[in-house]
Order: structure tokens, then C-alpha cells, then sequence
């Protein structure tokens, strides 16, 4: 619950309508406080909107089109947003070959590496040197070329152990 929500006598149209119209400032809420933008949202009609007659206009019969094209311009500033100041594609790609072992070549290299390691008694690991092992296959894989700070989000975390882990049971890779 956001504590945002949307009277049903105040609401104008359809609950659709309403419900696309809640997203719409959520969303420009969203961008405002949470990404820290403050950046203008070029809505194809808002100098229109300063004069009563502009006003008149978009409430009249195409309410629900004006509406939609609204919705269509907030959500693509927002994508826009995350994609070029978040970098949310590399971030989305970083989890696909670190997490979901997507990164074949480094997969492969950081098990060569640590596979003797974690088939031991997980109290005689270490999590820096795990780590510093993680590391060396990003150097010596095709993992070097992703951006410097996807790079430096991977980390190994050991997880509690309980009597008689391996390695295996306690070995995770982070993002």
C-alpha cells in the first residue's frame, strides 16, 4: 500500500481511466523523489493546458486519449531514465551471466579455480580468498569487458554454515 489511491466519486471516466491516471502521477512521483529527476516530461500539450480553452480541451470528448498518451510519454521517461542514468540493461545482463551462469567463459574459469576449495569442509574456507579467486576470473575472462561497476558489485558471500557443509553448500555468488 503506497498510501496513494483514488476515490471512486472523484474519479473521472472509467476505473480504467482512473487507474491509469493514479500510475501516471505514481510514476512521476517515482521519478521526481526516487531517481532524484527533475528533468521536464515533454507532454505534446502542456502549453496548451495553461488557458481555460486549452483546459476545456483536453477534458472534452478525448479525455481518455489525451490520458493514454500521458501514460505513454511518463512510462517511456522512465524506461529512458533507468536505462541511460541506471544503466538497467547491463545491470539485467550482469545478473543473467554472474547469477543465472550466463558468462560461460568465467563459469568455467572461477570453478577451475575454486572446485578443489568447495569440495572441502566449508569452515576451512575463506570468503576473501574466494573472492580474490572470483576476481581472477574476471581478469582472465571475457567478464573484463563489463562496465566497472558491474564488475564491482560480484562478490562471493559464504552462507551460515551448519555441521559437515562443503563448500558447495555454503558457496554463493552476489550481485
Amino acid at each position: 500500500s503506497s498510501g496513494i489511491n483514488a476515490e471512486w466519486p472523484l474519479r473521472p471516466g472509467s476505473k480504467q481511466m482512473a487507474e491509469r491516471i493514479l500510475l501516471i502521477g505514481k510514476t512521476i512521483n517515482f521519478i521526481r523523489v526516487v531517481c532524484r529527476d527533475h528533468s521536464p516530461i515533454n507532454f505534446p500539450f502542456s502549453t496548451v493546458a495553461t488557458t481555460n480553452q486549452g483546459l476545456n480541451d483536453i477534458i472534452g470528448p478525448d479525455l481518455n486519449g489525451h490520458v493514454s498518451e500521458v501514460y505513454k510519454i511518463t512510462s517511456s521517461h522512465l524506461i529512458g531514465l533507468l536505462k541511460k542514468k541506471y544503466l538497467l540493461c547491463e545491470h539485467l545482463t550482469a545478473i543473467r551471466d554472474y547469477l543465472l551462469l550466463g558468462q560461460g567463459d568465467f563459469i568455467q574459469h572461477l570453478m577451475d579455480l575454486i572446485c578443489k576449495d568447495l569440495s572441502g569442509l566449508s569452515s576451512s574456507l575463506q570468503t576473501s580468498m574466494l573472492q580474490s579467486k572470483l576476481e581472477t576470473a574476471q581478469r582472465a575472462t571475457n567478464a573484463q569487458y563489463h562496465n566497472v561497476d558491474v564488475i564491482r558489485r560480484v562478490s562471493v558471500i559464504k552462507l551460515e554454515e551448519s555441521g559437515g557443509d562443503t563448500g558447495w553448500d555454503v558457496f554463493t555468488i552476489d550481485y
